[in-house]
């Protein structure tokens, strides 16, 4: 806890203060750079699932071999992890590399699209996001991935575009649901907001029996049905 609210003052105190010859955008990229080192040297025991991720690779690196894993895991993570180990079986080499996939994407969107990147970056630490990239590895991936398809779709890029989508559903099945968000327009009306509150909110309540019906059509989610760890609710 006293690190991460030391992280908390110095991002403030970054964004408050002027320091002579250093500008918002560099002082962006050092705290993009210094998530992203903390993210990658950070024990295997840090995060829920980091273990998994480490016992992935570590099987995977050494064997060169993922069809024993295929069904459980999607394809693009499992070659991204059989590409990687032929050049290494350090797993914070590996770490170093998918965050930087992860990381540079985040960095370009708000670089793009925020009008206060620093303050977009305290965000990102603060409402869990920077959280997430410790953890969920391979929905993050997809994330960043879409953050991609987004770019590339306002710079009317379509090729692009097509490929990171494919990456993103390689990386995590549920990212699909993620494609309806490409198809909305540059300005917002306030009636697409009123819309996609009330299909969230139906969602929320009819949760359990839409779950239901998705595993009907991919069984894979019925793990999250008869876990121990992941219990609906």
């Amino acid at each position: 806890m006293l690190l991460y609210l030391f992280i908390i003052l110095i991002m403030v105190i970054l964004t408050i203060t002027k320091l002579e010859g250093i500008d918002k955008e560099k002082k962006f990229i050092f705290g993009m750079f210094v998530l992203w080192f903390m993210a990658t040297v950070r024990s295997i025991y840090i995060g829920n699932d980091t273990i998994a991720y480490y016992e992935i690779w570590d099987d995977i690196s050494s064997s060169h071999n993922c069809s024993a894993l295929i069904g459980r895991f999607e394809r693009g993570y499992l070659w991204l992890n059989n590409i990687i180990g032929y050049f290494t079986q350090n797993f914070h080499v590996f770490l170093g590399i998918v965050n930087f996939i992860i990381y540079y994407s985040y960095y370009r969107f708000i670089k793009t699209y925020s009008n206060n990147s620093m303050l977009s970056l305290i965000i990102f630490f603060l409402l869990g996001t920077w959280g997430q990239t410790l953890n969920t590895i391979r929905l993050q991936l997809a994330v960043s991935m879409f953050l991609n398809a987004y770019y590339y779709k306002n710079h009317n890029k379509k090729i692009r575009v097509a490929i990171c989508v494919l990456l993103a559903i390689l990386f995590q099945r549920i990212s699909v649901v993620y494609i309806t968000g490409l198809f909305l327009p540059k300005k917002v009306k306030g009636k697409i907001y009123i819309f996609i509150a009330s299909i969230g909110a139906l969602f929320f309540i009819f949760l359990p029996q839409i779950i239901l019906m998705v595993v009907q059509i991919v069984p894979y989610f019925s793990t999250y049905l008869n876990s121990d760890i992941y219990i609906l609710g």
